[in-house]
């Protein structure tokens, strides 16, 4: 085996047709063959270049897919999620004041909500308060640098969520819209 025979993370995702993020989060989760060197995930061509299992992995990441929507008054931490999921195929919908949450669907109920928890307009609890009114229980995952906060307590007393703290780990915002996604398609079927 020579070293072009080992592909780096962008040129497993080029071979794969899968995002970057989305490749380590396959490597680290043992679904794709890799290991680590120097830091690193380094993929075997030939076990990449199987014709099963890249096919496979590009039908699964490119038929399911969720309507998610972000909620956060920082305009930074939206584009850079939007941008993420949108390439891997997910509908995106931005909400930069939790007051207008509804408005922000156009209609549509969301598969996944990322909700930031301290607004100026609308706190996290204001507008998870709104989210249950409108739509009921919908898989929400709080976004926060104050996971100890007592906005954060406020939240636990209204529903069941998952935790994320800022900045966001972009291979988990990943790996929660796709969880979503099988979760609807499971549905569907």
């Amino acid at each position: 085996m020579t070293m072009t025979d080992l592909l780096d993370v962008k040129e497993a995702s080029d071979l794969l047709g899968l995002n970057e993020q989305t490749v380590r989060r396959l490597a680290r989760d043992g679904q794709i063959p890799a290991f680590k060197f120097g830091g690193s995930w380094r993929f075997r061509r030939e076990l990449l270049d199987a014709q099963p299992l890249a096919s496979e992995l590009k039908r699964e990441h490119q038929s399911v897919h969720a309507k998610v929507l972000i909620i956060d008054d920082d305009p930074t931490v939206v584009r850079i999620m939007k941008e993420i999921l949108e390439t891997e195929g997910h509908q995106i919908y931005m909400c930069f004041n939790g007051e207008k949450v509804i408005e922000a669907t156009h209609g549509e109920i969301p598969d996944l909500i990322f909700l930031d928890l301290q607004m100026p307009l609308c706190s996290g609890p204001q507008t998870l308060k709104i989210i249950l009114e409108q739509w009921g229980s919908i898989e929400t995952v709080i976004l926060t640098a104050f996971p100890d906060s007592q906005l954060m307590k406020e939240v636990m007393d209204l529903a069941s969520v998952r935790l994320l703290k800022k900045p966001p780990d972009l291979e988990k915002v990943i790996e929660l819209a796709f969880r979503a996604a099988r979760k609807k398609h499971e549905f569907e079927i």
